[in-house]
C-alpha cells in the first residue's frame, strides 16, 4: 500500500527513485524467502498464480531499471523509463491479492467466468444478426468522406435526405452499415450511447427494435444474472458452515485432493474398502476421508440450479455431472424389420 502512494508522487525527484530501489529490493527478498520457505517447485506450482505474476514483474522491473540507470543517451533512457512505469503500475495489482475483499471478488468473477461467456456468445450472435439486416437496409445510404475530401456530398455524407439533420452537421458518416465492421461499431455505441441521430421515420422501426431486445431485454438480464450468480457464490464462498467444516478436515488432514480444490463444500465421504472399521489403511492413512466437491460451475444449469435452489424440490435438484453427461436410455428401440411375404 506504501508502494502504491509513492507510484503516484513525482519520479523527478531523487528521492522518489531511491525510495523505488528499496521497494524493489523488499520485492525481491520477499521473493527470495518465499522460494526459500515453500521450495521453487510449491512456489511456482500451476495454481500458483499471483507467484507467477510478481516473480516475473519483479525481474522485469529490476532488469528495466538497471537499463535505465547504465544508459546515457536521453532518448533511449526515456524508452525504457517508460517501461519502467508501466511495470511499477502492473505492481499495483498486487494490491488486489493483498486485501480480502478484493481477492473474493476476482475469484468469483473467475468461477462464473464461463456463465458469462454464455451470455457474450448470445449477445455476439444478435449482434451478428442485426448487423446483417442493417447491411442490408442501409448499405451505401451513407458515406464517409476524409477530411481532405473536397467533394460537396461530403456535407450531407452523400445522403440528401441527411442533409440539414445533427447527423450531418456533426460528421457521424463514419457511422455506417457499409461493412460489417462498422456495423458492429455502430451497434456498440447505439448500446452504449442509446443514440442514434436520425430523421428518416421509416428507418426508426430497426433502431427502437434494437434497442428493446439488446439493450432493455438482453443487457438487463445479463446484468441480473451476473450480479445474482455473483451473490450466490460470494455467499456460498463466505457460508459459516463451509468455513468451518473445510476448516476441520484441513486440519485432521481428511481431505482428499484438497491442495487441487478451493471453497468448497463437502459433498459426500469416502471410506477405504468400503470398511469403517478397518485399521488396514496403509501407510498411516485414516480409515475415513472426506470429498471436497467443486462449486465452479461448468455449465448455465448448474449456476442456474444454485440460484433457485430455494423454490426447487429434492426431486428436481440433480448433480451437474448428470446435466453434462445425461444418462443413456437403457432401452434401445430398434426399428421394426419386416419379412418379405
Amino acid at each position: 500500500m506504501v508502494n502504491a502512494v509513492f507510484i503516484g508522487l513525482d519520479e523527478e525527484n531523487p528521492l522518489i527513485s531511491n525510495v523505488e530501489w528499496l521497494f524493489l529490493g523488499l520485492y525481491i527478498l520477499e521473493i527470495l524467502l518465499k522460494l526459500y520457505t515453500f521450495e521453487p517447485r510449491g512456489f511456482f506450482a500451476r495454481h500458483q498464480f499471483w507467484n507467477w505474476f510478481d516473480t516475473i514483474i519483479i525481474i522485469s522491473a529490476l532488469i528495466a531499471t538497471i537499463i535505465n540507470s547504465s544508459l546515457s543517451s536521453a532518448g533511449s533512457s526515456r524508452q525504457v523509463l517508460d517501461i519502467v512505469f508501466i511495470l511499477r503500475i502492473l505492481r499495483l495489482i498486487r494490491v488486489m491479492d493483498s486485501i480480502q475483499r478484493f481477492r473474493t471478488i476476482i475469484n468469483t468473477l473467475i468461477k462464473i467466468g464461463p456463465t458469462i461467456l454464455t451470455f457474450g456468445q448470445l449477445i455476439l450472435v444478435v449482434y451478428y444478426i442485426f448487423a446483417m439486416v442493417g447491411m442490408e437496409l442501409f448499405k451505401g445510404r451513407v458515406k464517409f468522406f476524409e477530411s481532405g475530401s473536397t467533394d460537396p456530398q461530403r456535407e450531407f455524407c452523400g445522403n440528401p435526405l441527411l442533409k440539414g439533420t445533427d447527423f450531418a452537421e456533426l460528421n457521424y458518416c463514419r457511422n455506417n452499415f457499409n461493412d460489417i465492421i462498422s456495423s458492429f461499431i455502430l451497434l456498440l455505441e447505439l448500446t452504449v450511447l442509446n443514440h442514434k441521430d436520425d430523421d428518416v421515420k421509416k428507418t426508426r422501426i430497426f433502431f427502437v427494435l434494437f434497442h428493446v431486445v439488446v439493450v432493455i431485454i438482453i443487457i438487463n438480464i445479463f446484468v441480473a444474472f451476473v450480479l445474482e450468480a455473483f451473490f450466490v457464490e460470494y455467499t456460498v464462498a463466505k457460508s459459516h458452515l463451509q468455513t468451518s467444516l473445510e476448516k476441520k478436515i484441513e486440519e485432521l488432514e481428511l481431505g482428499v485432493q484438497q491442495d487441487d480444490m478451493d471453497n468448497n463444500l463437502v459433498e459426500s465421504m469416502e471410506t477405504s474398502e468400503n470398511d469403517l472399521g478397518s485399521n488396514e489403511t496403509g501407510k498411516g492413512k485414516p480409515s475415513l476421508m472426506f470429498r471436497i466437491a467443486s462449486k465452479r460451475y461448468k455449465t448455465v444449469d448448474g449456476l442456474l440450479q444454485k440460484i433457485f435452489e430455494a423454490d426447487l424440490g429434492p426431486e428436481d435438484i440433480i448433480e451437474e455431472e448428470d446435466i453434462e453427461n445425461p444418462p443413456q436410455s437403457e432401452a434401445n428401440i430398434q426399428n421394426p424389420v419386416y419379412d418379405a411375404i
